[in-house]
């Protein structure tokens, strides 16, 4: 009985660890250009950018004097 609960045992933690490198490998905010990045990952005031291959929120800077003229 001991043997099998170990086998089991080991299988779930065989299991947990495939899991685990599977998920840390897929990078969902991986991207080459502005386009790749989800608009969905960001607040309204924000816009993705991919900088270093990586999809970072960047706040949106307005400047008033452009808007006016």
């Amino acid at each position: 009985m001991w043997k099998n609960m170990a086998k089991v045992l080991m299988f779930v933690y065989v299991i947990i660890l495939f899991l685990f490198i599977c998920i840390n490998m897929t990078d969902g905010n991986a991207c080459e250009d502005d386009e790749d990045c989800p608009t969905s990952l960001c607040f309204p005031s924000e816009v993705p950018e991919c900088i270093s291959m990586k999809c970072i929120c960047v706040k949106i800077v307005l400047d008033l004097q452009t808007i006016l003229n």
